[in-house]
């Protein structure tokens, strides 16, 4: 994978047992190729986080109670470096107003303080390396919210910097492909009007670096930018950004429903 830090282009293993997608030429037939990707099969939740509650209930017991640290989670060794302008642990999330095509709305970033924990990433439906893996992590916990029974604690909202071409369809088939449910209200994609506003929100709210590939850069691919996950906490605190790589999509689930425990 490659991603953007800073002005360096570093190159990336993003995931140790998931093959990369090859690019295709025909796009629907590249990102529907997605379905071959294979997770860890699901254990009981409730019984993991029940166990999680005993053997670190202290930890969590103490972020709760203490009114210095709004946060379950500590930063985690993928935290964004101080100063990079992307959301880190104890920052308040972001408010931008973006739209939701497939809900027929706009909605803000914070729409849901109040109500539900908050994953969000940045994405662009051609991309065949980073892209579908972001998004298949947010579809991972929405799948076991669904079957677990706290979908209502939880909206994965990814975004788009690429709205020229990310019409309705792009977003529709792209989360078909990577296993979420993009017409429930635990899935928001959300697409900004236009390139600039793209940036405004993505680069200008989120810190997170994108921009056009050069024939230099030798990649097949429109964009070169930072990946990264966000995961905030119902009340609109930023628990753990997991930026310049890909994480494991277990990590991304196990530290969601830690938070979702730590609330109940």
């Amino acid at each position: 994978m490659y991603s953007l830090q800073g002005n360096e282009v570093q190159h990336q293993i993003a995931h140790t047992d998931v093959a990369y997608i090859g690019v295709s030429d025909n796009h629907r037939a590249g990102v529907s190729s997605l379905n071959t990707m294979t997770f860890p099969a699901r254990y009981s939740r409730r019984a993991f986080i029940g166990g999680l509650a005993v053997t670190a209930s202290g930890a969590i017991a103490g972020c709760l109670g203490q009114d210095d640290d709004p946060t379950v989670l500590s930063p985690g060794e993928l935290s964004p470096a101080e100063g990079a302008g992307i959301p880190r642990n104890g920052d308040e999330l972001p408010s931008v107003q973006v739209k939701s095509p497939l809900h027929e709305r706009t909605v803000s970033t914070d729409a849901f303080v109040g109500e539900r924990h908050v994953l969000l990433t940045y994405v662009f439906t051609r991309c065949t390396m980073a892209c579908p893996l972001l998004a298949a992590a947010l579809a991972m916990v929405q799948a076991d919210a669904i079957a677990s029974g706290y979908e209502d604690d939880i909206v994965c909202m990814p975004i788009t910097f690429d709205p020229g071409y990310d019409d309705d369809e792009q977003l529709r088939t792209f989360s078909d492909a990577v296993g979420a449910d993009p017409d429930r209200e635990s899935w928001h994609f959300l697409r900004p009007d236009d390139p600039t506003h793209a940036e405004e929100i993505v680069t200008g709210n989120f810190g997170i670096e994108f921009r056009e590939t050069e024939p230099e850069d030798e990649i097949d691919m429109p964009f070169m930018h930072t990946s990264a996950i966000t995961l905030a906490n119902v009340d609109g605190i930023v628990e753990r950004t997991y930026a310049g790589r890909v994480p494991e999509t277990t990590t991304v689930l196990d530290d969601t429903l830690e938070v979702v425990q730590a609330f109940e």
